[in-house]
């Protein structure tokens, strides 16, 4: 009986929340009508939680493979990443470090070039931040 009682307590307080796609500082990527997709990209932070983020241009390479990179502009440093979903619109991959389990997630919208970027670890502290931009 108690179990059933903690288990309805749970429900019922979960039962109000729900998934939003809320605008990083109220910012949302126009994107490019004559965005084509290719199997390089290079990505433009325009608004981020990070603000040194801004600005910053990350590369991806190799999206049509099944072994995607990543590379970094302030640091030159490549990194390989994983397909997690990919459709006709989208294409999700993920970096995730191999010492700090520390993520790097990119969601890119494969019609009109915008993308969202998220990362999160635990490396010297507890760290997020969310970011979007363009890429072509």
């Amino acid at each position: 009986m108690r179990k059933n009682t903690i288990f309805v307590i749970a429900v019922l307080s979960l039962a109000g929340c729900s998934l939003t796609a809320d605008k990083v500082d109220s910012y949302e990527p126009s994107g490019n009508p004559n965005f084509q997709m290719a199997d390089n990209l290079s990505c433009r932070i325009e608004a981020s939680s990070h603000k040194a983020d801004i600005g910053q241009t990350i590369s991806l390479l190799a999206l049509t493979s099944e072994k995607p990179k990543v590379l970094f502009s302030g640091s030159g440093g490549t990194s390989p990443m994983q397909k997690l979903f990919e459709s006709d619109d989208t294409l999700v991959v993920q970096l995730v470090a191999s010492i700090s389990g520390s993520t790097d997630t990119v969601v890119l919208n494969m019609k009109n070039g915008t993308f969202a970027r998220s990362t999160a670890g635990n490396f010297a502290g507890v760290s997020a931040s969310a970011g979007i931009g363009s890429c072509k």
